[in-house]
């Protein structure tokens, strides 16, 4: 029975493998062309920030940054910090001109007011409610005074959204439980907001801008400045 139940789980984790791997080239291919597509990296205008770093959270096979370097030149230097090992020594061999490391959100291997733009592409919903206020935090240290801070997440529907927030939590179950992946779906756009406020940032991208990106992806761009230092 031990030994069934252990190849039950070896090929549980088989097929969530595969799904993960499936998953990362839709992800790191098909969403990055569809972002050019619809003119994501096109209005540049907040990544650039005096050709200081471009910092890139959850930076994945470096596909983004590799999309950013073409478009800004080499005038900027690009650097992605990930989890995972292996994707960053991947994408370290295959990303020239791009410096990638490995570390945490909440822990960021980046010195203080180091960065001009951080760039969090659909990460946030790794991260418990404490760890995004830490990774806030940690956010604010590494930029620059009125560096700024890019999101593009799929935010919880609102209470106010009752049925369309049912769904969304239904189906960010069955995602959970059938990868493993996305270990929290909690957060919702004010919450997110407000906690920026908190601390030191401000909501810079006006609503049409927000609301012309979420009509082609169910996900929201939000630009934030720092501050003060």
């Amino acid at each position: 029975m031990e030994e069934l139940t252990e190849k039950h789980f070896d090929f549980q984790e088989s097929i969530r493998e595969i799904c993960l791997k499936i998953r990362a080239v839709i992800f790191e291919g098909t969403y990055i062309n569809f972002l050019e597509e619809v003119g994501f990296f096109e209005d540049i205008s907040f990544f650039e920030n005096n050709s200081i770093d471009v910092l890139e959270v959850g930076s994945g096979f470096g596909n983004k940054l590799s999309v950013l370097k073409r478009m800004i030149g080499t005038q900027a230097e690009l650097i992605g910090v990930d989890l995972d090992f292996q994707r960053t020594q991947n994408a370290r061999q295959k990303k020239e001109g791009i410096d990638f490391v490995c570390g945490n959100a909440t822990e960021l291997p980046i010195d203080s007011k180091k960065a001009s733009s951080i760039f969090f592409c659909q990460i946030l919903h790794h991260l418990s409610l404490e760890e995004l206020k830490i990774a806030i935090k940690e956010a604010k240290r590494v930029l620059v005074p009125s560096g700024k801070l890019v999101v593009v997440e799929t935010f919880k529907p609102e209470v106010s959204e009752g049925f369309k927030r049912q769904i969304f939590d239904v189906l960010a179950q069955i995602y959970k439980t059938t990868l493993g992946y996305g270990k929290y779906y909690n957060t919702t756009q004010e919450e997110l907001v407000t906690e920026m406020r908190k601390q030191d940032f401000q909501l810079t991208n006006d609503m049409k801008t927000q609301n012309q990106f979420n009509k082609f992806l169910i996900s929201n761009l939000l630009v934030f400045e720092k501050v003060g230092s």
